[in-house]
C-alpha cells in the first residue's frame, strides 16, 4: 500500500493501474463530529451492512475482471470475499457500511486485490448503499486488505534501485498468526512451504551500486558541462532590438542595451567561475567514487557476503554507535515466480493498516483481531 501512504488501501506492485483508494484511520475527531449530528434524516440512516461489490472492470490487453483468461482469480477473489465477511470482528467497527472493492491486473503471474473498507456516515447514502465519491472524499476509516502475487504490497521502501537491482527495508518479523508470520504488526504473509519472497542484500552488492550510481552521476555531469554553452552576446542583434525598442520607450531602451553590455562585460569572468566549479565538481566526484573503492576494497570477503545495513556510516552503511540500523534485502530471484501459469497464486499479503501503537486508537484492537481470526486454512488453499 508503493510506496503510497501506508494508510492507503493501494499496493506498491499495485500501480499498473494507478487506482485512488480511500485512505484509513482518519482522525477520531471526524468520526466524532459525524456521530454528534442532530437526529435529522441522515442521522437515521444505518449502517452495519454490506454494500454491493465494486469490481474494476478492466484488466490488461482487453480482458476484462469476467474473462475466463482470469476467471482462477476471479474465484480466489470470491472465496477472499466471503472469507472477509464471515469474520466476526471487523463487523463491530462502530457505526459503519462495509464494501469490498477487487481488481485483478497484468504480469506474470498477474496480480489482483481485495481491499475490504469500512465506511463512515460522511459516504451513506439510501437503505445500503455509498456515495459515489466516498472514496474520493476518504470516507473509508479502516479496512483489510488481501495482495496476491505482490511482493511490493510487503516489501516497502525502496531504498535504492537501478537496471540491476532493486533493495528494500527488511520487514521486521513480529511473530506468527496461525502459522503465518506476522511483519510490521499488521502483514500477514502466506506462501507455499512459508517461504519468503526475499533474500538479504550483500554489502558488496550494496557498494556495487554505489559505484554504479556515481558513475551515472559523473556522466550525467560531464554531459551537461558538454552541453554549457559560452554566453555570446551578439552586438548587432542588440543593436536591432534596441532600435526597435526605442521607437517605444527610449528609457526601456537604453536599460535593455546597458544591460546586454554589462552582460558581455562580466561573461568572460563568469565562464571562468563556472570553469573552476566544474573542476571542483568534477574532482569531488572522482574522489568519492575512488574513496568508494579503497573502501570496498578495505573490506574482507566475510565484510562483503554480510547483510547490508543503513545507518549514519561511510556511503550510507550503518555505523557501530548505530543503535537500529536497517538491514536491506533484495527480491529472491530463485523463489520461482510461475510465468507459464499466469493465474497461479503463490503469494498473498494480508495487512490491516492502523496507526500508531495497538492501543492507540479502539479501531487498532478490532483490526488486529480481524487479522487473528481470518480462515487462513481457506486461504492457504488459494495457494498453488
Amino acid at each position: 500500500m508503493q510506496p503510497c501512504k501506508e494508510i492507503n488501501m493501494e499496493s506498491a506492485a499495485a500501480r499498473q493501474s494507478r487506482r485512488s483508494l480511500p485512505a484509513f484511520l482518519r482522525r477520531a475527531t471526524i468520526l466524532l463530529a459525524i456521530a454528534a449530528l442532530s437526529a435529522d434524516a441522515g442521522a437515521q440512516l444505518k449502517g452495519d451492512c454490506w454494500v454491493k461489490t465494486k469490481e474494476d472492470i478492466h484488466v490488461d490487453a482487453g480482458l476484462t475482471i469476467k474473462s475466463p483468461e482470469v476467471a482462477p482469480l476471479y474465484q480466489a477473489l470470491q472465496v477472499i470475499d466471503g472469507i472477509i465477511k464471515k469474520n466476526p470482528y471487523f463487523v463491530t467497527l462502530p457505526d459503519m457500511r462495509y464494501r469490498n472493492h477487487i481488481y485483478i491486473g497484468g504480469g506474470a503471474p498477474r496480480i489482483a486485490q481485495l481491499n475490504s473498507i469500512a465506511y463512515n456516515r460522511s459516504g451513506w447514502t439510501g437503505e445500503c448503499d455509498l456515495i459515489p465519491q466516498a472514496d474520493r472524499i476518504d470516507a473509508g476509516d479502516a479496512g483489510v486488505s488481501f495482495a496476491i502475487n505482490q511482493l511490493h504490497a510487503i516489501l516497502l521502501p525502496k531504498i535504492i534501485h537501478d537496471e540491476q537491482l532493486e533493495a528494500y527495508v527488511e520487514p521486521v518479523l513480529n511473530g506468527h498468526i496461525a502459522g503465518n508470520p506476522l511483519y510490521n504488526k499488521y502483514y500477514v504473509l502466506l506462501s507455499l512451504g512459508n517461504r519468503l519472497p526475499w533474500i538479504p542484500l550483500a554489502v558488496a552488492e550494496y557498494l556495487d551500486f554505489g559505484e554504479r550510481d556515481l558513475k551515472r552521476r559523473i556522466a550525467g555531469f560531464e554531459k551537461t558541462k558538454a552541453e554549457r554553452k559560452e554566453i555570446d552576446i551578439d552586438e548587432a542583434e542588440v543593436q536591432k532590438f534596441y532600435e526597435e525598442l526605442k521607437k517605444t520607450s527610449t528609457s526601456a531602451a537604453e536599460e535593455y542595451r546597458k544591460a546586454m553590455l554589462s552582460i558581455k562585460q562580466q561573461a568572460p569572468e563568469w565562464g571562468k567561475k563556472a570553469q573552476q566549479q566544474d573542476q571542483e565538481i568534477g574532482s569531488r566526484l572522482q574522489e568519492e567514487l575512488a574513496s568508494l573503492r579503497r573502501f570496498r576494497a578495505s573490506l574482507s570477503r566475510r565484510e562483503l557476503q554480510a547483510q547490508a545495513r543503513v545507518g549514519s556510516g561511510k556511503f550510507g552503511l550503518a555505523a557501530p554507535e548505530d543503535h537500529n540500523p536497517q538491514a536491506l534485502v533484495k527480491p529472491d530471484p530463485a523463489f520461482g515466480w510461475d510465468s507459464s501459469d499466469p493465474n497461479r497464486i503463490q503469494l498473498i499479503v494480508v495487512f490491516a493498516p492502523y496507526l500508531g501503537d495497538l492501543n492507540a486508537h479502539p479501531y487498532n484492537i478490532i483490526l488486529h483481531h480481524t487479522l487473528e481470526t481470518l480462515d487462513y486454512t481457506a486461504l492457504r488453499s488459494l495457494l498453488r
